[in-house]
């Protein structure tokens, strides 16, 4: 075993400790040690906005360049996530996973969390009636047998189901999600992981129930769950087993008064439904809003007093995409004061994504008030401002954002607190 390959494995066997990356990268040296360098500094934080924004730009270089054949998953995943310098996170098809581990632990030795795909079948009575593409509950009862499986910590399952095409008109899909909920419960595949995610698979009342029955989210402190299919009952009922729980993200809408059961211990929180004023105070009035460092909300309005965003003060993170904000109809000495009251109530805020800009002026009013604090303003999709990128730069303090829209593969992973970017975290795109 060489020396690169001892110090490897020992970043392996202490992957949340940052010295054996550096000692590593140290050795290996060039580009590729910089970039474990980059993202150590950025997850550790105490940089100026000047120097955060600086080793961001550079993180992007290098992934635009190297990421791909850095790596080492080109022609095997479709997405990775390199944190602090190594792939953490992949979205991979199952049977590929289990037919190339081998090889993907060889070149991924720290990959930790699994989004897993390529969990769709289907029947289509034009091709005589004959089944196609993964058999969902097999395959994925053979993930849980494989001798790799206890080396991930993270498991989002993505669209476990059969579509069946009775003619060229229709198309009626049937989600396996109760069914995984059962083969979880029964097997223990969550046993001492510490993130779980669940999307388009139909996971439904008798699902939850055997999940929650079996203990199976008891370790969990991420949680992700894009189940139209969940009412606000059996999503309280998987967060209510989460005791640890840190980062919550929900695609289906939760009736407002739940927000008051949602525990304090939630530092992450994205929401898909819509925004609005009355969403805004729900969650204001919440146990979590004191602890809150990151929330994204989906599109809408919010025109709320400034008063609100008081109850959010430890808020690092804010993403507003596709939401408007403020009294946008109101004369500009009111907008001015809108914006410079909400930099006041929200002095910790480094990053802000969004909002929808109808107009320069608009952009302008906000950032005179939050510039000086801001790392990082993203307003990409607001076309507005596209011709006003430099007077955004001159009054912020960090980096600015500004084209067309951009809407990155969110995967799952490991909850770890970090000071890096929210929404720069070093996504790679494989496929």
């Amino acid at each position: 075993m060489s020396t690169l390959d001892d110090l490897l494995a020992a970043c392996v066997a202490a992957p949340d400790d940052d010295a054996p990356r550096l000692v590593w990268a140290d050795a290996i040296g060039g580009e590729r040690g910089e970039l474990v360098v980059i993202q150590c500094d950025l997850a550790r934080g105490g940089l100026t906005a000047t120097e955060a924004a600086t080793r961001r730009q550079r993180q992007r270089e290098l992934l635009a360049t190297h990421g791909a054949a850095w790596s080492g998953l080109a022609t095997l995943a479709k997405h990775c996530v390199f944190r602090r310098g190594f792939v953490e996170t992949a979205q991979l098809a199952v049977e590929t996973f289990l037919a190339r581990a081998d090889e993907i632990v060889d070149v991924a030795p720290l990959l930790e969390s699994l989004t897993a795909v390529g969990l769709e079948s289907f029947i289509d009575h034009d091709e005589g009636g004959r089944q196609t593409g993964a058999d969902a509950l097999p395959v994925l009862a053979q993930l849980f047998a494989s001798p790799w499986y206890p080396r991930l910590r993270a498991l989002d399952i993505w669209e476990a189901k059969l579509v069946v095409f009775p003619d060229r008109e229709s198309a009626y899909p049937h989600g396996y999600g109760d069914e995984v909920a059962d083969l979880i419960a029964t097997t223990g595949a969550l046993a001492g992981k510490r993130a779980f995610g669940i999307r388009g698979s139909e996971l439904g009342a008798r699902g939850v129930q055997k999940l929650v029955a079996a203990g199976a989210l008891v370790t969990c402190e991420a949680l992700r769950l894009y189940e139209s299919t969940l009412a606000t009952t059996e999503l309280l009922a998987m967060i209510g087993q989460a005791s640890r729980l840190a980062i919550l993200e929900i695609g289906p809408d939760l009736e407002l008064a739940a927000f008051a059961g949602l525990p304090p211990t939630i530092v992450e929180l994205r929401l898909g439904q819509h925004a609005t004023d009355e969403l805004l105070a729900a969650l204001a009035a919440s146990p979590m809003a004191p602890n809150l460092e990151r929330l994204e909300l989906g599109r809408g309005s919010i025109s709320a007093r400034t008063d609100v965003f008081a109850a959010f003060p430890r808020l690092r993170s804010l993403g507003l995409t596709d939401v408007s904000i403020g009294p946008w109809n109101a004369p500009p000495i009111s907008r001015s004061d809108f914006a410079r009251t909400l930099a006041a109530h929200l002095p910790g805020l480094r990053e802000l994504r969004g909002p929808w800009m109808p107009s320069p002026e608009r952009a302008l009013d906000l950032v005179d008030a939050l510039g000086p604090q801001l790392e990082l303003l993203d307003l990409r999709g607001s076309r507005h401002v596209i011709g006003h990128r430099d007077e955004l730069r001159a009054r912020v303090a960090g980096e600015v954002l500004v084209g067309e829209s951009i809407h990155p593969m969110r995967l799952l992973h490991v909850p770890r607190r970090t000071a890096a970017s929210w929404w720069e975290q070093g996504d790679v795109t494989l496929d």
